[in-house]
């Protein structure tokens, strides 16, 4: 008789700080491996979310200003400092019960710098996350894993996006199967923007679109003289008009023009494009510049459809708006507009029933690396066709903390 085996269950920790380096978002996911061979079940147990510690943000965002000079001391002070903070966070967020506890954290870090391959220039990918997970790991006692973008670089990837290996799975767990056979698009509005698109036989295409909030965000602080980090409900954008001129310029971008696999970050949009372009074409108010941020947000995801799914015949019914960009009323009513003369629906996540519970709108991607770092765990790689990868990549690295040799004994139990 074959004894049965009991179901291996593995909490994971999903950690993200996205490009607008605005908070560290948590997700703890439950990972039910019931058989082997099996993909395993999961469900979010609890989200969070911190604001950034103000001066570790300003360094950051110093950080990635065009011609910035930092010695190696002080990106290695900055890593360091960043790891601690993010291990406290975490330890205060565990203690209170805010987030329910965790077996591993699955941390994303802070991107700094990203460079997919662009030859001459960029003969290979670069990619740079900091915030040091041995610090994590001291500070929560858990083992961390981490670094999720290099292997995918190193395979001939881009490194980016990663989340459509979530977004697939999510759509195929939270939407009517008829869903994928008249096409739907789950889009991540961040710093950055990413579409992921999946349609009939499982087709799926993946790439980012643009900027998303971060020029946005940056507007909004000039605007309010610092007093605000960002457009709530869209309202600045909402009171004025945009420079059209300024935003067929910024559109014109080579970037807007390459077909996938793509993927783009500060490095290639900083905001001094937006401003200098802003200034020399139209000179107009700060609250005009918060306006024209949103525009060549909302215009390039709407052309984005346009050039890659519409026009290529692929069927679309609704697209699905997660991240911060899904809370900026203005931004999706411009998406709306653009989106409706194709019949497409478009919907913030948190209006799909069963979604608001879990604050998906906010916590997306911070769910989708702690799927990751069970995938890596698992030995999969996170990436695929739509970052452009020949063959394996390697999905992260493993920091042990003190419960290592505990995690050691439950996979080597569940298998």
């Amino acid at each position: 008789m074959t004894r049965r085996r009991k179901p291996h269950q593995l909490r994971i920790a999903g950690v993200m700080t996205g490009t607008s380096c605005d908070a560290l978002d948590a997700s703890v996911l439950e990972f039910t491996d019931a058989q082997s061979g099996h993909a395993p079940s999961w469900r979010v147990l609890g989200s969070a979310s911190r604001r950034f510690e103000p001066r570790l943000r300003r360094e950051i965002l110093e950080l990635q200003r065009p011609g910035t000079r930092l010695t190696l001391i002080d990106l290695l002070s900055l890593e360091r400092r960043l790891g601690k903070w993010f291990g406290q966070t975490l330890t205060r967020l565990f203690a209170r019960g805010v987030l329910p506890g965790a077996d591993l954290i699955a941390l994303h870090g802070q991107t700094i710098a990203h460079h997919p391959a662009r030859p001459p220039r960029v003969p290979e990918g670069l990619t740079l996350q900091i915030g040091s997970p041995e610090a994590v790991a001291l500070a929560t006692g858990l083992t961390v894993i981490s670094h999720f973008r290099d292997g995918d670089i190193l395979a001939g990837g881009q490194g980016a996006p990663l989340v459509p290996a979530y977004h697939r799975e999510w759509v195929r767990r939270r939407l009517p199967s008829g869903s994928i056979r008249r096409g739907v698009a789950l889009h991540n509005i961040g710093g950055m923007s990413n579409l992921t698109y999946i349609g009939p036989s499982g087709r799926l295409l993946a790439f980012d679109t643009g900027p998303g909030n971060a020029w946005i965000d940056e507007a909004v602080r000039i605007h309010s003289r610092g007093k605000l980090h960002f457009d709530r409900d869209g309202r600045i954008a909402a009171l004025h008009a945009y420079s059209d001129e300024t935003v067929r310029k910024l559109l014109g971008h080579s970037y807007f023009r390459r077909s996938p696999p793509k993927s783009t970050g500060r490095d290639e949009f900083p905001f001094d494009m937006l401003r200098k372009e802003f200034d020399r074409r139209s000179g107009g108010s700060t609250g005009e510049l918060v306006s024209t941020a949103t525009e060549v947000t909302s215009a390039s995801i709407i052309r984005s459809y346009e050039k890659v799914v519409l026009h290529a015949g692929h069927p679309l019914s609704q697209v699905i708006v997660c991240g911060g960009g899904a809370l900026n009323l203005e931004l999706m009513e411009r998406l709306r507009r653009g989106m409706s003369q194709y019949g497409v629906r478009v919907v913030a996540i948190q209006e799909i029933p069963g979604q608001l519970e879990e604050s998906s709108a906010a916590f997306l991607e911070a769910q989708a690396f702690a799927f990751f770092g069970h995938q890596a765990l698992r030995g999969l790689p996170i990436g695929g066709p739509w970052t452009g990868t020949r063959g394996f990549a390697p999905p992260g690295r493993i920091t042990p903390g003190e419960n290592f040799q505990k995690i050691l004994r439950a996979l080597t139990d569940a298998r």
